[in-house]
């Protein structure tokens, strides 16, 4: 009698534990098709789930996560650049507001080619960090304006 007593509590607490997890997974699988573009930062090839705030103001500006320019940043920047500080190259928040787009895809095509041409941003960043950016004269048009809807992005996101 007292092993049916036991079993069936057992029985009744594994019943519990088994809805729970259920009802967790359900729970994650269903949030996890909330997020989307508006509940997600993307950093480093990493993801992280936002408030929402930050993306809201980049969508506002007209500008959206752009997953191309995520992936060649990471494969070709990330090692340079960040977006909270100085590394190996300069910090690259705000860095739209410093220059246009096409200047900032002129820069990245060929950055020797614009401190010839006497920019003075480019000219002080040189002498600065004392180095030459690769250029990236491989890169398609797309390519390039993947990566600065990237660069615009992570700024206002951060």
């Amino acid at each position: 009698m007292r092993n049916k007593q036991l079993f069936s509590r057992l029985f009744a607490s594994l019943t519990f534990l088994a809805a729970l997890a259920i009802a967790v997974f359900v729970y994650a699988f269903l949030y996890s098709k909330e997020l989307k573009e508006e509940q997600v930062i993307y950093c480093g090839g990493i993801t992280f789930p936002d408030d929402g705030i930050n993306h809201k103001k980049a969508k506002a500006a007209g500008i959206h996560f752009n997953e191309t320019g995520a992936s060649l940043f990471k494969e070709n920047c990330i090692m340079c650049h960040s977006f909270d500080r100085s590394m190996v190259g300069p910090n690259l928040k705000g860095v739209e507001n410093r220059h246009s787009e096409e200047g900032l895809k002129n820069f990245i095509k060929d950055p020797g080619e614009v401190i010839k041409s006497g920019d003075p941003y480019a000219k002080e960043l040189y002498e600065l960090y004392q180095m030459l950016m690769p250029s990236f004269k491989h890169m398609s048009e797309a390519e390039l304006d993947s990566i600065v809807e990237y660069i615009k992005y992570e700024s206002i996101i951060r």
